[in-house]
């Protein structure tokens, strides 16, 4: 009939009421979003850590040092800062370790305080202690910069060249700079410290050690009067009279 109503076999809709049929793939198009948003947030979180903790370790290992297990105190080797060939005869080896004197001495030279100075400063001093001083090698077992890294001058199993005496039963440790009149900056103390401590864990200096400054074995004004007076406070310092 023309009035009849089209059937279709389908319920009317009511442009009123909302399509809720729709519903479903629009809230799933939502959460594959939000998924999305929080894996990116993971990813950068995870990933700027990531650069965060290589940036700290690159910090800590430049010049090519290696990080001392105590803390994180750089040892450069001699590689590292350019040392030239040493012909040391083996009669100069320390017989036995661990020693049990280190001795504090200064360069009596300018400070360096960024690692690209240090570095130049170990070879100025190899230099003239090899070209100017005729000796063998760089003179100290070890050097503290200011660094504040570690670098390897003779090593543990050379005798150094500071006192006649006493290279054969002790360790040179020498500050970079002349400590009579300024104080070492704090990072150079520290680093000094933590060095001590990783050379008595590594059995190389006795758990026991005297530490002595350089001018309580020799005539000289090492290792500076301000340098002097901060080791007279540490913990194993000799307090022999006039000189050891």
């Amino acid at each position: 009939m023309l009035g009849a109503e089209l059937s279709t076999g389908q319920p009317e809709l009511d442009e009123r009421q909302p399509l809720l049929s729709n519903l479903p793939a629009i809230t799933c198009k939502k959460c594959s979003i939000n998924a999305l948003l929080v894996l990116l947030l993971v990813v950068l979180l995870f990933g700027g850590l990531g650069i965060a903790i290589w940036l700290a370790i690159l910090s800590n290992t430049k010049g090519g040092g290696n990080i001392g297990p105590d803390k994180n105190f750089v040892l450069v080797k001699r590689s590292s800062w350019g040392a030239r060939t040493a012909d040391l005869p083996s009669e100069l080896s320390i017989p036995h370790t661990p020693v049990d004197y280190i001795i504090i001495i200064h360069t009596d030279t300018t400070i360096c305080n960024t690692s690209a100075s240090c570095v130049n400063q170990m070879r100025v001093l190899q230099n003239h202690s090899m070209d100017n001083k005729h000796l063998s090698d760089i003179p100290y077992n070890f050097l503290i910069g200011g660094d504040g890294n570690v670098y390897e001058g003779r090593g543990f199993k050379i005798q150094g060249a500071f006192v006649p005496k006493w290279n054969i039963k002790s360790f040179g440790l020498a500050f970079i700079g002349d400590f009579e009149n300024i104080k070492p900056p704090k990072a150079q103390l520290d680093a000094a410290k933590l060095f001590l401590n990783y050379s008595v864990n590594n059995g190389q200096l006795s758990s026991n050690y005297n530490l002595i400054g350089h001018k309580q074995v020799a005539k000289t004004q090492s290792p500076g009067r301000q340098l002097f007076d901060i080791i007279k406070t540490w913990e194993h310092w000799e307090r022999c009279e006039n000189m050891c």
